[in-house]
């Protein structure tokens, strides 16, 4: 018997190419919190893909953030990016890519909450000396924490008036959420300022009178 073939071809064609999100997040977008928390996407809000049946659609976003900027603690500049896998279109070099689609969403972030502080002592104190006439040993510590500083990331800073006359004769700064300006001073009357400063520039500030004087009989 006699047999015929014939070649039939069939071309699909996407009629509706993907294009993008059909919405991006609110922009400018402005939270109070902290940095590690109160940005998550989760909160400040991801694209809405709206891919259709021929798409494969990805996204992923990358922050630039720049403290003290617009009167904020900090600006973040996040810049997403969506790609659509299944969409291929030539490059003119005799290959093909995948194209994508970008937008840089503004978020401003603030806090006002200043640090905590705990110090010993807690309150004005008398100091005694049984060894001198001249100086006496204190101790004058400070614990300070933050809901949004690490604690290795506080700046503090104590300064001593000696005498309690108005003038701060030692000063001195660092890093961290221990203040510790134990050692010997002079008897007397004198004043402690312990400063707990945040990565917002909230500062928390506590005074403390301390007296040594010479106990021995």
């Amino acid at each position: 018997g006699r047999t015929a073939s014939c070649t039939q071809t069939i071309t699909v064609r996407n009629t509706t190419p993907y294009n993008g999100p059909s919405s991006w997040p609110v922009s400018p977008k402005e939270v109070t919190g902290c940095m590690n928390v109160d940005t998550d996407p989760a909160k400040t809000g991801s694209p809405v893909i709206g891919s259709g049946s021929c798409s494969q659609v990805a996204y992923t976003y990358e922050d630039q953030i720049f403290p003290f900027v617009d009167g904020v603690c900090f600006k973040i500049l996040r810049k997403w990016k969506a790609i659509d896998w299944c969409q291929r279109l030539p490059n003119g070099a005799g290959g093909y890519y995948n194209p994508t689609v970008e937008h840089t969403q503004i978020i401003k972030v603030n806090n006002v909450i200043a640090p905590t502080m705990m110090t010993n002592p807690t309150k004005d104190t008398t100091f005694c000396t049984l060894d001198s006439c001249t100086s006496g040993p204190v101790v004058l510590t400070a614990m300070g924490a933050d809901e949004c500083t690490p604690n290795d990331e506080l700046v503090w800073e104590y300064l001593i008036d000696l005498d309690n006359n108005g003038t701060y004769d030692i000063t001195k700064v660092g890093a961290g959420n221990k203040i510790d300006a134990s050692g010997r001073y002079k008897l007397g009357k004198h004043k402690i300022k312990f400063v707990f400063e945040d990565k917002c520039g909230n500062k928390t500030a506590k005074e403390i009178i301390f007296t040594i004087i010479n106990c021995k009989a």
